[in-house]
């Protein structure tokens, strides 16, 4: 899973990525809501998280306006806040932006890996999705497996899947999947294509549509 962390906390962020990464989740970190809020490709950005981790300090409320902004987006990212200020308010305003979760200090790093798994369960409301036959997407190891066997894929692979997965029964634009799998960048023409195929080859009869010119959806009853 990808992780986002706000926090002015250098070293909180540290031990916080270090923590969340031998556990092989990816985790990036900024230290201010607002720089975030004034780059031009924000949406590309917050797009890419499965949880979100917004900090609330004394005078500064920016992380209420990223949640305003991802909930305008329709992202579906779980939002938690840590929270160092404590106040019933602040609480108030974050729930009724439809924040997942709010934490506050002193923080845990187990409490937080546990209310993050908590949210995004929440959020796909299980965390194993069939897909076809014996093969299914486990959401807490971001993994493939047939009958319980692992099934290797490539780390583009698996981030096109997770991303029709979230979008299930739902036409994915090619624009969003690539600014999603390749954050922007520039990638040939056939690129994504070869990425579907490779995909429908390693997990046969995987249910990918292609819409001529619009993008793909994968079929998933539940």
């Amino acid at each position: 899973m990808k992780l986002l962390i706000i926090n002015s906390n250098k070293v909180f962020n540290q031990n916080f990525k270090e923590y969340f990464s031998k556990k092989s989740f990816s985790v990036d970190s900024y230290e201010n809501c607002d720089t975030l809020l004034n780059y031009k490709n924000i949406n590309h950005i917050i797009a890419q998280y499965d949880v979100i981790f917004l900090s609330i300090e004394k005078d500064k409320l920016f992380a209420l306006d990223v949640l305003d902004h991802i909930n305008v987006l329709g992202i579906h990212a779980a939002v938690i806040f840590l929270s160092y200020v404590d106040s019933i308010d602040l609480m108030s305003k974050a729930f009724a932006r439809n924040c997942e979760d709010y934490i506050l200090h002193p923080f845990s790093l187990k409490e937080i890996e546990l209310r993050a798994m908590k949210a995004v369960r929440k959020k796909m409301k299980s965390d194993e999705i069939s897909l076809v036959g014996d093969y299914t997407y486990t959401l807490s190891q971001h993994a493939v497996f047939n009958d319980h066997q692992y099934i290797k894929l490539t780390k583009i692979e698996l981030s096109i899947l997770y991303l029709l997965i979230i979008h299930k029964n739902q036409i994915v634009s090619h624009e969003k999947i690539v600014n999603f799998v390749w954050k922007g960048k520039d990638i040939l023409q056939n690129t994504l294509s070869v990425h579907i195929k490779n995909l429908k080859k390693k997990i046969t009869g995987l249910p990918i549509d292609s819409i001529k010119g619009i993008g793909y959806s994968i079929r998933l009853d539940h």
